[in-house]
């Protein structure tokens, strides 16, 4: 007797259930792949962890914050369901039917955004710049909101394909975690990766709009130069103080990122070097100060004083951890957050000594219009 196939769902459907029932979940690829991967779990909630230490013998995809908080916690996600591809078993979709995750309220309270117009940014990149020259820090990235009207929340779907479908080197996923809300995101920065008992790390800062240049031809200045160096030392510093010493340091070279491009090295040794150490090791790397500044304390207390907005999952990292035996964390950039009736786009710009407030407005329009430019896009088809 031949056996019955078993009927499907797409994935469209299941994220939209798992959406409207408030289920934990993640649909994401990895870069330079077309490999999706789903994880729900929905037997019990993500798991709050109380240190990045817990990481070490976990599986899962972990979302972490800039800054950790009781409001903003460290989640672990542990799958009860792992789907590749884009089609779902229909019984998988008919149990989840049967469920709902009672909301916490997290996603219609988000009096922690705020949007800054455009010469307020400006004059807090002027005060930023001041105390740069005053020789109290190095660099600080300055971050802001933008917030975008939407009908509802029918188009994530939509545009988690769209972003799958545009920014093939980049870690493209959607996900809903009660306490963290739905995030969506295409991220060019990859904070850790191990395969093969290999870990890599990168430094990754300076931007410039391509314009139709090949990545390899782009020219650098000072100040992005500079950028690139505060990150790097960086986490030189983190590995010696780990005892890694026989690490390849490759870079910096320029690497696309749609239309854009930016700077990178890139630091890779043997899983082993590490020990017990590796979610420790996680911990002191974040937030490096492509995301944060140079020194982290002083850049820290900065960016906490002038920025009217909290961060909250932008420019923490994300990503699976011992899944299919490997561990991709990416830092959360190019993202938003996903409101009731509004996306919220986060982006930032890295201020030195020589940065100019109205290029660095320029870049985190740019930085943008990862997001943006699919959203129009959706208006332009639903029009």
């Amino acid at each position: 007797m031949s056996k019955i196939a078993s009927v499907k769902a797409t994935l469209s459907e299941l994220q939209m259930v798992c959406l409207s029932r408030n289920i934990a979940f993640v649909t994401y690829c990895l870069p330079d792949s077309r490999d999706i991967l789903t994880l729900i779990q929905y037997k019990s909630q993500p798991r709050k962890l109380d240190s990045l230490s817990q990481l070490n013998s976990r599986q899962g995809f972990v979302l972490a914050p800039f800054l950790e908080t009781e409001k903003f916690p460290v989640f672990l996600l542990e799958p009860d369901h792992i789907i590749h591809g884009r089609e779902v078993d229909k019984d998988i979709l008919e149990e989840l039917k049967t469920i709902t995750v009672a909301d916490d309220g997290f996603n219609t309270s988000h009096d922690y955004l705020y949007e800054s117009q455009k010469a307020e940014f400006l004059q807090q990149v002027v005060a930023i710049k001041k105390e740069i020259q005053s020789g109290s820090l190095g660099k600080a990235v300055f971050s802001r909101i933008h917030i975008v009207e939407s009908n509802d929340r029918q188009g994530v779907s939509e545009i988690f394909t769209a972003l799958f479908t545009c920014y093939p080197t980049a870690f493209r996923y959607v996900l809903n975690i009660r306490g963290a809300g739905c995030w969506i995101g295409a991220s060019p920065e990859p904070l850790m990766e191990v395969r093969d008992n290999i870990v890599e790390t990168v430094s990754l800062a300076g931007t410039q709009k391509l314009n139709g240049t090949p990545a390899g031809k782009v020219e650098w200045q000072s100040k992005e130069m500079e950028e690139q160096r505060f990150v790097t030392a960086y986490i030189e510093s983190h590995l010696n103080d780990f005892g890694i010493t026989g690490y390849l340091k490759r870079g910096p070279f320029s690497q696309q990122a749609a239309n854009l491009v930016h700077l990178k090295s890139t630091f890779s040794f043997d899983r082993d070097s590490l020990g017990e150490n590796l979610g420790e090791f996680i911990s002191a790397l974040h937030p490096t100060p492509s995301v944060c500044g140079w020194p982290k304390a002083e850049a820290f207390g900065l960016i906490r004083h002038l920025e009217k907005h909290e961060r909250g999952y932008y420019s923490g990292f994300l990503g699976p951890i011992n899944i299919d035996g490997r561990i991709n964390l990416y830092v959360n950039l190019r993202c938003m957050l996903v409101l009731q009736r509004q996306f919220a786009l986060f982006a930032g710009a890295g201020i030195t000594s020589g940065s100019n407030p109205e290029k660095e407005w320029e870049e985190t329009e740019l930085k943008m219009q990862t997001l943006l430019s699919v959203l129009r896009n959706m208006d332009t088809k639903n029009g």
